[in-house]
Parts: C-alpha cells; structure tokens; sequence
C-alpha cells in the first residue's frame, strides 16, 4: 500500500513549490502544489519526495521537499477510508468466522503443497509475476493466427452447424439446492463444451498433469495436434483462501502454471493463468449462489466465443469448461504480469502493465485512475462500435449465446 502525505505548508506562497526531479537545482514546475492537497509516494530520498497527486490541485507528478528548516512541509497519513485490522476475525469477504473457514479449508486439502502461497513461488516464479511485462499483446482484429499457436474460432466464424453444437445455456446447474451441492461439490463430470472430465482441484491439475493439458488444449483448439505439453513444471497458488486479502476477489482458488511443450513457439505462452471454484466448506450464501449461477459459464462463452476479435488486448483462452451437474468449472488463459509499484505513466516500459488495485481503491492509481478511466471510457466505445457493426458476431447470434 502506498504511503500518502497531506501538505501542510507552502500556504502564504500559494503552495509548495514543485520540481521536475530530485534535485533542488533541477527545473521548477511553473504551477504550485496547493497547501491541504494529498499525494501518493512514489519514492522518498531523504527530504525529497517524489509524488503523484491524489487529491487538491497543482501539477500531477513531481518532486517537493517534506520539510524546510525543521518546519514540516508535508506530513505522511493513512489514506482516507482505510481502517487498521481488526483484532478479532470479523466478516471477511462475505465469510464468517475467517479463522474457521481457512482451517477448514486446509483440512479439506485446498492447500495440497502444505505451504503458503508466498512460500511456493519460486524466486524465478515470484521476479516474473512483478515484472510488469509480459511480453506484447496482441492486437486487434486477431484473425490471423499462426499455425503453431491457434487461437479458438470465435462466434462470428462459426459456420452454421457448429453454431447449432454450441452448449447454449440451460440454467441447470441454478436447480442444485445447498443440500445437493454438499454431495456434488467434489464430483468430476464430463464439460458441457468438449465432453471430457477436467480437475477442479489443484490436486487434481497435479495429478492430471501434461497429459489432460494436451488433451484438453487439443480439444478446445489451442494446440496443434503435433503438438504436446510434455511438462507440468509448477503449480503455483496466487489465491487460495477466500477468507483472506490473497484472494484476489473471493468467488475462485487461482493458480498460475508453469508448462513445457514438445515444441515451443513464442505464441504459446509457457506461464498459464487458471481459475477454479472454491471448496465447499468455503462456500456462504453468495458463493453458493455464484456456484449455481450462469455467470463462469458466460465467462466462458466470452472468452471462448468474442475475445479473440475484441477491438481491445485480452489474455488467450487456452481451455474453459463448465459442468452443469455440480457446477464445477476450470478457466485456463495466458498468464500477465503485473508491476510491483504504480509509477508515473511516462515511466512505464513498453508493453508493461500497471500494478492491479484492489476494488474502490482508486488512490492506488496513478493520477488517481484519471487516464486509467480514460483508457476504460476509450475501450467501451470501441467494443460498443465493434458490437454495432457486427465484429462481434450477428445480433442474433450473440442473443441467443448471452440471452
């Protein structure tokens, strides 16, 4: 979490006067950074900071002195809305009882390498996923694929018949009750989309290994059938305990993979991103009722059906599916990482991507998410014109898949 510091001088000078680097001898900033502003660090060397505005007026990046003969100019502060935890386990993501329920969750063996998530990242593993970059995305129209590294027919290049063999949605799955899904949770049952059982645990993507990967990304169309992953090489868990700050959102375990092929193509991606659900031991009310709902299951469709022609970069699919019998459901895409630390925009590398910030959290951002905002506003209209012209697929089509 960064540190913020509200100004507290600069007020009979219109406020602090700002400078474009480190040193006090560097250019000045021609606008003043307003005395009551609050800012983000982005580093401090000794009575120098380095900032980007959260809140109040003047420029949106630069460098102020926190104090000047012994009079404090700026005063660190913790940000706004954020509360010191609780000494006692309280509501955490919708559980109650967080203490109980990640115990439970290790008994019922979610926890399969006995080790913390930190604990399992290898040191390569753990530089990779802060290293902001990976690699170029690819850009939009994605219909050219090479051979090597297929990508999965999107709708709107479906022909006819396999449009009619695509497993609309049937809500079967919103007709489990509680009672039945205690008995169904930890079942394996052939996918609604390719017919082939698929691990929901991470025992079970151990244990199922390379092999199912080739089967299951030959299936689905991502992997050459000359082609094969002849390793599974780590399986390493970014999120397991709904309970707690690591989940990442809450609704599922992620895990990241890391892969080797018989043959490697820079376009098929060794480092694998995966999503399963939670255990049932985990599962509230809401949870219970995300693992009844259709909501995995349009991810799916959404991912499988409209992302390789989005007007905007989304990670590969390699393999999706659903089981509508206990709910259970696997996601498997490309693997990104993200930065360690959010930094003025024009520092970023090429390619790189921004730190991830938590929900409602917006004075993580950079420039307090304005162009982050931009950005969003900027990719919606192009997703909306490529909807309206039919990019997507025919309307048709897309109602009857997403109804």
């Amino acid at each position: 979490m960064k540190q913020s510091w509200k100004i507290v001088g600069g007020g009979s000078q219109g406020g602090l006067l700002v400078r474009s680097g480190q040193s006090t001898s560097s250019d000045q900033l021609s606008e003043r950074l307003a005395t009551g502003s609050v800012v983000l660090q982005v580093q401090l060397k000794g009575e120098r900071l380095q900032y980007l505005l959260q809140e109040g007026s003047g420029p949106a990046e630069g460098w102020i002195s926190i104090s000047l003969s012994g009079k404090a100019l700026a005063v660190p502060q913790q940000p706004e809305g954020v509360m010191a935890p609780p000494e006692k386990p309280t509501n955490v993501n919708g559980l109650a009882g967080a203490k109980d329920v990640s115990a439970a969750i290790v008994e019922a063996g979610v926890r399969a390498s006995g080790k913390t998530a930190a604990q399992t990242k290898s040191k390569e593993v753990q530089d990779w996923l802060c290293s902001g970059s990976s690699g170029p995305l690819p850009k939009w129209p994605r219909t050219e694929h090479p051979a090597e590294a297929p990508c999965m027919k999107p709708l709107v290049q479906l022909s006819d018949e396999e449009f009619e063999k695509l497993p609309f949605l049937t809500g079967e799955q919103t007709k489990i009750t509680k009672a039945q899904m205690k008995q169904v949770w930890d079942t394996q049952e052939p996918g609604a989309y390719y017919g082939m059982k698929f691990p929901h645990s991470i025992e079970l993507i151990r244990s199922m290994g390379a092999d199912w990967l080739t089967q299951a990304f030959r299936a689905a169309g991502t992997l050459p059938k000359d082609n094969r992953v002849t390793a599974l090489k780590d399986v390493v868990c970014l999120s397991l305990d709904p309970a707690k700050g690591e989940a990442l959102g809450g609704a599922a375990i992620k895990l990241l993979l890391v892969v080797e092929y018989e043959r490697q193509h820079k376009d098929l991606h060794s480092k694998l991103f995966v999503k399963i659900p939670t255990v049932y031991v985990a599962m509230d009310a809401e949870r219970y009722k995300m693992r009844t709902g259709v909501g995995e299951e349009l991810e799916i469709f959404c991912n499988r059906l409209v992302s390789p022609v989005l007007p905007i970069a989304t990670p590969k699919l390699y393999f999706g599916d659903f089981c509508r019998k206990n709910g259970n459901y696997i996601m498997i895409f490309e693997a990104l990482a993200f930065a360690k630390d959010w930094i003025p925009l024009a520092d970023y590398r090429p390619f790189e991507i921004h730190p991830m910030f938590d929900k409602n959290k917006d004075w993580q951002v950079t420039e307090c998410g304005r162009r982050h905002y931009i950005a969003l506003g900027r990719a919606m209209a192009k997703l909306h014109a490529a909807h309206y012209t039919g990019k997507l697929g025919s309307r048709e089509r897309l109602a009857k898949v997403f109804p």
